[in-house]
């Protein structure tokens, strides 16, 4: 079986995917293996007939032609991409590139210019430096440089300094020459211990949202009507025009939902400080490389969301905003670069005392933490203001009408007292007049308006019930655990005989082997209210130590190097993606 590289941590979207909305549609999907990373694809059809089935099968058909095509051509490994290449030419060589890395590169520099270069492709010495790359994170090569450390320490302050100088991303230059094109790589070059080190470029940070740029421009081309695109749970493309597509935002610091966000536009992304990161001394460093300083961004930022018009886009402009403060971000989002990028809302977390900080331009932001507070900004003439706002701003209305109720009770209660007996000190409690007939409506009033609050506030913050936990391997749901019987249902004859079950106390254990020697593998475990993934054979092991247990619907624990996914799943059910 094929191993991947890269682990995607877990659910940094919550998606509420919508599918065809007719009794008379036609749904297809699949499941694409592509940048260390799946990629999931959702194709709908207002009418069933043969026409739109034919059509989805060749849209899937041209998309995997697609995917595998950017795979090799913008790969920083394989010795056949056209990054590859490049990182291994000689100074100021001119390397050939294919047309689809021409268009990917020309998107990358669109980005740079935009963010002044926070977004910088040139940063892959460092990332390679810090352990960040594929190479070092994963293992895809061999190679060995000087650089490289087996403690988990931090690299050497003078390798940090003359990898900066590398970052040379704006002295590439771009060619066209006859329908062909070419990059040119810089003169610079930087001497550390007697090896010289040359310009390298890496379009991990890009390459999954313009690869979904594409397979988008090929579902429209067979006229598909509505659908999405899911790249490694960290980005979405919506296909039609759907306003009722809305993401949930996770939490941070411990997995739980932290914001929705409604009426999602076309393309949506998310960068983190949680996904990769190692710790050394009892400091996190994320994988996020700030070119300026050389170091993992240390700006505070936990983890940007952008809305925009390309899912490229967005992917280069929440990688460069995670190396902003929040209001470098609040001047960009407000600024023309983001306009004429197709920035259409950004939303940042920043930690904030004991509570996390949520700063955003969009009014549609609906904050489901009560360890978050909403910062609303505007910017004039250069000034950003902040205003905060609570998402819990509901209990300060029920607590008005629990006031209101004490207020008009006790007023009765006097103004009877008043009426009935204004001058006797022992005026008899039943002779108060508390159940007149206007009286009686107030009060059934009052009640009505507190009971529709609470039952307002229940159907705002109802979710699906969690029904069953299915887990899907190499994009095959294999199996799927039952919440309600308590057992294990095994679905793919494919990989029943790789599923080994241990059922004790009550308590499930499913490990899922990926190789004949069963030296690579997932160990899940099922208990009552979670689901956890208990261990893992793949480098770094991050399934298992970050963010990993499954507690509600729509979460997801995703094995990236194993191509496995747990995913919680609500009584609405899921469709299997082939």
């Amino acid at each position: 079986m094929k191993k991947i590289g890269f682990l995607i941590l877990i659910l940094v979207l919550g998606t509420c995917l919508v599918g065809c909305k007719t009794t008379d549609g036609y749904e297809d999907g699949r499941t694409f293996m592509a940048f260390g990373t799946l990629v999931e694809v959702t194709l709908c059809f207002d009418e069933d007939n043969a026409t739109n089935r034919s059509a989805a099968e060749n849209a899937f058909a041209e998309m995997k032609t697609v995917i595998d095509k950017l795979e090799v051509c913008l790969s920083a490994d394989d010795v056949n991409g056209d990054a590859a290449r490049f990182n291994a030419a000689d100074a100021g060589e001119k390397v050939r590139i294919d047309p689809l890395t021409a268009e990917c590169f020309k998107t990358a520099q669109t980005v740079f210019n935009a963010t002044d270069g926070a977004y910088n492709p040139a940063v892959y010495n460092l990332v390679d430096l810090w352990g960040f790359s594929a190479r070092r994170w994963e293992g895809t090569t061999d190679v060995v440089y000087p650089y490289d450390r087996d403690d988990g320490s931090v690299p050497q302050q003078k390798y940090i300094d003359a990898f900066i100088l590398l970052a040379d991303f704006e002295n590439i230059v771009f060619s066209e020459d006859g329908g062909e094109f070419y990059l040119k790589k810089p003169e610079t070059t930087v001497t550390v211990d007697g090896q010289v080190y040359t310009v390298k470029i890496d379009f991990g940070g890009i390459c999954k949202g313009f690869a979904t740029d594409k397979l988008k421009a090929i579902a429209e081309k067979y006229g598909v009507d509505k659908g999405n695109i899911v790249s490694g749970m960290s980005s979405v493309t919506y296909l039609g025009n759907d306003a009722d597509n809305a993401v949930d935002l996770v939490n941070p610091v411990d997995g739980s939902v932290l914001l929705t966000k409604n009426n999602v536009g076309k393309s949506i992304s998310v960068s983190g400080d949680y996904q990769r990161f190692f710790t050394y001394e009892g400091r996190n460093y994320c994988h996020i490389i700030d070119a300026s300083t050389g170091y993992p961004t240390e700006t505070g930022a936990r983890t940007v969301f952008a809305e925009c018009d390309s899912a490229a886009v967005c992917d280069g402009v929440t990688t460069a905003l995670m190396t902003f403060d929040a209001t470098k971000i609040a001047l960009f989002a407000d600024g023309e670069a983001a306009k004429t990028l197709g920035v259409r809302s950004v939303i940042s977390v920043f930690e904030k005392g004991a509570k996390l900080g949520v700063y955003t331009n969009s009014p549609e932001v609906k904050i489901k933490s009560s360890n978050a507070v909403k910062y609303s900004f505007t910017v004039d003439g250069g000034e950003v203001s902040f205003t905060g706002q609570s998402g819990y701003g509901w209990l300060w209305g029920v607590a008005a009408a629990i006031a209101i109720i004490a207020v008009v009770v006790a007023l009765a209660v006097k103004n009877g007292k008043k009426k009935d007996d204004i001058s006797s000190k022992s005026a008899d409690f039943k002779t108060l007049k508390f159940f007149k007939p206007f009286d009686v409506v107030l009060y059934v009033a009052v009640v009505v308006v507190v009971a529709g609050v609470f039952v307002g506030v229940g159907v705002a913050f109802k979710s699906e019930e969690w029904s069953r936990t299915e887990v899907w391997c190499e994009g095959v749901m294999a199996c799927y655990f039952d919440n309600e019987t308590r057992r294990l249902v095994v679905l793919s004859n494919d990989w029943a005989e790789r599923l080994a079950v241990d059922e004790k106390d009550g308590v499930t254990t499913l490990t899922v082997h990926f190789d004949d020697e069963k030296t690579e593998f997932n160990k899940i475990l099922f208990e009552e209210g979670k689901v956890t993934m208990l261990d893992s054979s793949c480098r770094g092991r991050d399934c298992v130590k970050a963010a990993n247990t499954v507690t509600r619907a729509n979460q997801i624990v995703i094995c990236m190097p194993h191509a496995l996914k747990v995913a919680g799943v609500g009584n609405s059910g899921n469709k299997e993606v082939r």
